[in-house]
């Protein structure tokens, strides 16, 4: 199996046919590699000059966190949270929630979710590094033993988080993740684990939760002497079904806040399922009700009925690309002529199977009308909830598409069958 193909995320898909009286007519499945994370750490000397570059090296190491917050955005909806658990970095199990209630700072309410843009000396979240070079594993809740920020013995001084912008790169898209460490303690500091933290405001006490997403590390170290600089680079890359505007929504929650204290402004812009340009900071930071946040960037958790986001089918035959933002031709729910009846997207939470960690989610279409239907192309829509200045609703929907896949011939549902859809994201650390 190549570099490439060692993924950190695999995305299976199973489309199942069923008779009326249960029996399977058809099965379609594929299972193909969709993420993977590169690390890069590169050191500087006083004159700017390379003393070492790792190049990109492949990691997996995203942790179960990951995974839980990506099931938390998609099944997440106006006045309704799952109860998810997770681990912060302090190793106390936590309800994870975005519901945040007008946090104020510098006289600007905000609502972070999972926030990673620290700044200058802030080593509580962002990329962050450490000296323990235990093996990484899907249930790390929090580095071994982190270098602290400053200039004294064994610590660093941490610069502030940037980022590159999702950017098409071959057949994937690539999102870059940068920070830089300063070693002014006057000795020479090694470190042993890199990973990613973020930050997480909340209505209930503690006000911020901090979670680690990506726990990495290096048997041999990486080594910086005194006067010298660490830059760590992590590019997040998709392809394989996952549009552009995935990723965007992705860099939308862990490096653009809406922020006065950060300058943020948002995306310049988000296609949505109708073609037309959203605002990205507009659409993509939930809305503000009720003396709280209600964020839902990611909602897939479609009821009965409704075919404007969730699982959805179609009918069109080309192939996908990067710069999909919706179905070619979307089937609409109900029992007419080329219709399917649409049931609810439903979720198995996120769990370790094996050694990886799985998360589920699945829809059924039931062929009610009086001539078959052919499904070519499927999709996830992804619903959102634009705000006004500060946070305001103002009630306009935001419907993008987050993954679309071309079954190439299709998959037929004669009258009175019903076809379900299954996909599983897996993520498939050490591998």
């Amino acid at each position: 199996m190549g570099v490439e193909e060692r993924s950190q995320f695999n995305l299976g898909l199973t489309f199942t046919v069923r008779r009326l009286d249960g029996s399977i007519r058809e099965v379609y499945e594929r299972d193909e590699p969709v993420a993977y994370l590169w690390k890069r750490v590169t050191v500087r000397g006083e004159d700017g000059s390379v003393k070492s570059d790792s190049g990109d090296q492949l990691s997996h190491s995203y942790t179960i966190n990951f995974v839980k917050m990506l099931e938390y955005f998609m099944r997440s909806g106006t006045g309704t949270h799952p109860d998810i658990l997770a681990y912060d970095i302090t190793n106390t199990q936590r309800v994870i929630t975005q519901w945040v209630a007008g946090y104020a700072e510098g006289g600007n309410k905000t609502w972070e979710a999972w926030w990673a843009n620290a700044l200058e000396d802030d080593d509580g979240f962002g990329i962050v590094l450490g000296t323990d070079d235990t093996a990484e594993t899907n249930n790390d809740h929090a580095l071994g033993s982190k270098i602290t920020q400053g200039n004294g013995s064994g610590q660093l001084e941490y610069s502030p988080m940037s980022y590159v912008a999702p950017r098409i790169n071959g057949q994937y898209v690539d999102l870059v993740l940068i920070r830089s460490f300063y070693n002014n303690s006057g000795e020479s500091i090694t470190a042993y684990e890199f990973g990613l933290y973020t930050k997480q405001a909340r209505a209930a006490s503690p006000t911020w939760t901090t979670w680690c997403m990506i726990r990495d590390t290096d048997s041999l170290g990486k080594t910086v002497l005194h006067g010298d600089t660490m830059t760590v680079q992590y590019t997040l890359r998709v392809g394989a079904g996952f549009t552009m505007q995935w990723w965007e929504c992705l860099v939308e929650w862990l490096m653009c806040v809406y922020h006065t204290a950060q300058g943020h402004t948002g995306l310049a812009s988000i296609t949505d399922v109708n073609g037309v340009e959203k605002n990205g900071v507009m659409h993509l930071q939930g809305y503000y009700a009720a003396s709280q946040c209600n964020v839902t960037s990611f909602q897939m958790n479609a009821a009965d009925n409704v075919d404007t986001y969730g699982i959805v089918v179609g009918s069109g035959e080309n192939a996908e690309t990067l710069t999909d933002y919706a179905l070619q031709t979307k089937i609409s729910h109900g029992t007419g002529m080329g219709q399917l009846d649409y049931n609810a997207t439903t979720f198995v939470a996120a769990a370790e199977v094996d050694e990886n960690v799985d998360l589920i989610m699945s829809r059924s279409f039931f062929n009610g009308g009086s001539s078959q239907v052919v499904v070519k192309e499927v999709a996830w829509y992804l619903k959102n909830v634009k705000r006004a200045s500060y946070g305001y609703d103002d009630g306009e929907l935001c419907y993008m598409c987050a993954i679309r896949d071309s079954l190439g011939v299709g998959v037929t549902i004669n009258v009175g069958d019903s076809g379900t859809v299954q996909y599983t994201l897996r993520s498939n650390i050490g591998v």
